[in-house]
């Protein structure tokens, strides 16, 4: 029975140009590791790329959180220790002060995806419980920036994936099989609302079933269409899922 939906953020509730805002901002954590180290911007800023090239590799066996390993292997490279209060404290200040104001009107600005409220109102009005899975490259801190873009800043997810609090990346079972532990629920009992068909879809199967809300057409998806939609048909799909799930 489906108990949970849990929504992916970017450019499913929040339309984002995600390659630009990810440049952006590892390009304002450069700066900041490049004062630190006394390295070089460029030399920093490839440092970065490569620790979120680490932590996002599929391939991973380690048993490190995605921070844990960031860290290692961004100190190793830059030769400093990102553990330090003094590191810690720049890169909370650099999420919290220096990220909402990225959000400008121009060539970037991110805003509400349309029908994403809607989206959130009818699984509250279902009595669901709803979370965030978002992909695990971001602190809670600037995962709650881009949730004040996407003007549900308030809406009661039980949790929110953060780079801390996972040891994987979407697309693996892992990274899924965890946030579900966190959430207390099985991945018959969810459903993954993304728009994203490379990672919003566990891998391999978990038996996760996800609703697809973006521009493809991927078999795997028990829904097709945008948020309005999904929001209007949301009832009908939790009760077809249950009685798939009651037949088997």
């Amino acid at each position: 029975m489906i108990k949970a939906i849990l929504f992916d953020l970017d450019d499913t509730l929040l339309d984002i140009r995600l390659e630009y805002f990810l440049f952006r901002y590892i390009s304002g954590q450069a700066h900041i590791f490049s004062d630190i180290s006394g390295k070089s911007y460029p030399a920093a800023f490839g440092s970065l790329v490569n620790a979120y090239l680490t932590i996002n590799n599929q391939k991973r066996t380690d048993g490190l959180t995605n921070r844990e390993l960031f860290n290692a292997t961004l100190g190793k490279s830059l030769e400093i220790t990102p553990e330090d209060p003094m590191v810690m404290d720049a890169l909370h200040c650099y999420d919290t002060e220096i990220v909402p104001s990225m959000n400008k009107k121009g060539f970037f600005e991110s805003r509400p995806e349309p029908g994403a409220n809607e989206a959130i109102q009818k699984v509250q009005d279902m009595g669901l419980t709803m979370a965030l899975a978002t992909n695990t490259l971001f602190s809670l801190e600037a995962d709650m920036v881009r949730l004040g873009w996407a003007g549900i800043e308030d809406a009661p997810f039980v949790a929110i994936s953060t780079i801390d609090t996972a040891t994987r990346t979407k697309p693996s079972a892992r990274y899924y099989q965890e946030f579900l532990g966190q959430i207390g629920f099985s991945a018959a009992e969810c459903l993954m609302v993304g728009n994203d068909i490379q990672r919003d879809f566990p891998h391999p199967d978990i038996g996760l079933p996800t609703a697809y809300v973006g521009h493809a057409n991927p078999r795997r998806a028990v829904f097709r269409g945008n948020l309005h939609q999904f929001a209007q048909e949301l009832p009908r799909l939790v009760e077809s899922l249950n009685a798939q799930e009651s037949e088997n």
